[in-house]
């Protein structure tokens, strides 16, 4: 990033500056919060201000979209003109939605604080929130989150498959009563798997053109990278794990894999211990697997859920 905006020639779609100001105020400076440990009455306040704050949005995007809620909104002209009069993208709904699954998933299945009435409507809440963002990488999230919990809590291979079995026999019936009904949020979703039923050789292929060529240009700058944009399409590639390639080459990526694998042990051990910290394991795991098909590398979610749980990782031990 910084060779290619203030040593070569910029390529990039946005200056690199703007990218560098955006990791200031939307990581670091965030951070500096959560880089002691928290007392337990800290925590709660934490985990009670993330579905505050998620609960918050969703009224206020499903007040602000409350005309499309049953419809496709993923229209290009809709999404245009709605984003540039109300400055929300329903783009985000998908992770806020996430988000609150997440956090709800622990709270019912670790800590057993919810009602199982509570817990159908919230998940349903989210769960709508996400289908009908349109967005499929938080769609596909849901079932990795329920897989993993479902064997982490599972008692034997045979529980976990049924666990699992029980899942995703739910999603697919309520999949099948959105196809039934008049609602037209899944037409995203029924598109592709229309594009791929059909033998399109193009099903999906953009996201994969923009991986290869970002690929490519890792590449050519593999042990230090050069850029966090792919070049030839002057945009991030959707992909986190790519993007840390392409920008800090091997180098750069060995030490991300480091933080992955030490924020994943501090993780399990909250989940395992039945932590009030445990939330955050779930949140990282979103994240992480969000990271493979769409959000960045200077995801802020991503990065505050990794300092709270290392800075905390002490309280483990008492």
């Amino acid at each position: 990033m910084f060779y290619d905006g203030f040593l070569g020639v910029n390529e990039m779609g946005l200056k690199p500056e703007v990218y560098i100001f955006r990791f200031l105020s939307f990581i670091v400076l965030p951070s500096f919060a959560f880089m002691y440990p928290l007392k337990k009455q800290d925590v709660i306040y934490a985990q009670k201000g993330v579905i505050f704050t998620c609960f918050s949005f969703l009224f206020i995007g499903f007040f602000l979209y409350r005309d499309q809620l049953g419809s496709d909104y993923r229209s290009a002209g809709y999404t245009a003109e709605r984003v540039k009069d109300e400055f929300i993208s329903p783009m985000a709904f998908a992770y806020i939605g996430f988000t609150l699954f997440g956090i709800v998933i622990w709270d019912y299945f670790y800590q057993k604080r919810l009602s199982l009435f509570i817990f159908l409507t919230l998940i349903s809440i989210s769960i709508f929130a996400i289908a009908w963002s349109g967005t499929r990488n938080t769609s596909l999230g849901v079932l990795f989150i329920l897989a993993f919990v479902s064997l982490q809590k599972s008692k034997s291979k045979k529980h976990f498959f049924k666990i699992l079995f029980i899942w995703i026999s739910g999603f697919i019936g309520i999949a099948y009563l959105m196809a039934k009904s008049d609602l037209d949020i899944l037409n995203r979703f029924t598109f592709l798997f229309d594009q791929i039923k059909s033998g399109d050789a193009d099903a999906g292929s953009a996201r994969l053109s923009i991986w290869g060529d970002g690929f490519n240009q890792f590449l050519q700058n593999p042990f230090f990278g050069d850029a966090l944009e792919v070049k030839s399409y002057k945009y991030v590639a959707h992909n986190m794990y790519l993007e840390t390639l392409m920008a800090t080459g091997v180098l750069g990526g060995i030490t991300f894999l480091i933080i992955l694998v030490k924020t994943f042990k501090n993780g399990y051990i909250m989940l395992k211990t039945n932590s009030n910290l445990g939330w955050l394991m779930i949140l990282f795991l979103e994240r992480c697997f969000t990271g493979f098909l769409s959000t960045s590398i200077l995801d802020p979610l991503f990065w505050l859920v990794v300092v709270a749980i290392n800075s905390n990782k002490l309280k483990l031990r008492n």
